[in-house]
């Protein structure tokens, strides 16, 4: 069998293989300025740019007393008194479910802020405290900048146990708009 065009490159292989170019390549995730996994090498000089960002905006502002309890089954249980801020992202909207208990981080206020409890379907906490003057309506980064504080999405997706690939596969209608930013 002869075929009018071949080629067997997606991204890895357009960054490392140039002899697997023949009549084109399939870039994918690298179009999105990112390796599939932190270790990758490339052997291309090729500056790979992050190209999206992945934010929320603070929905709801909760003190608890140290031994108070949060989430579904109380699964976080406050050690000091802690500002808990409430995000309006979850699982539903592409955040990896199994990166509760404090796998997850963001960026608020130029700071980073550890997830805490269960991500739940449309909503995840974050412990703010110590963060000057969070308000309900900040943004909170969960891939990207912000300040001198950046989360890059191979971060996340090796928190999750997977690759970026799958990550931003994960991401869909409900973020376009709301959650989801190009980067300049």
């Amino acid at each position: 069998v002869r075929f009018k065009i071949c080629h067997c490159a997606a991204s890895a292989a357009v960054l490392n293989y140039p002899c697997t170019h023949m009549d084109m390549v399939r870039p994918g995730i690298a179009l999105y300025g990112v390796l599939s996994a932190p270790g990758d090498a490339t052997t291309a000089v090729l500056p790979l740019r992050p190209v999206l960002s992945l934010r929320a905006r603070v929905s709801q502002l909760h003190t608890l007393a140290a031994g108070e309890a949060a989430g579904y089954d109380g699964a976080y249980t406050a050690h000091r008194p802690t500002v808990l801020a409430t995000l309006s992202i979850g699982y539903a909207d592409g955040i990896p479910r199994c990166l509760s208990g404090g796998k997850l981080r963001a960026i608020v206020r130029g700071q980073y802020a550890q997830g805490i409890g269960r991500i739940c379907m449309d909503q995840l906490m974050l412990d703010v405290t110590g963060i000057e003057d969070v308000r309900v309506g900040d943004e909170a980064v969960f891939i990207g900048r912000q300040g001198d504080c950046v989360i890059y999405a191979e971060e996340l997706a090796e928190n999750a146990g997977t690759i970026t690939n799958e990550l931003f596969s994960r991401l869909g209608a409900r973020v376009e708009g709301r959650c989801f930013r190009q980067e300049a």
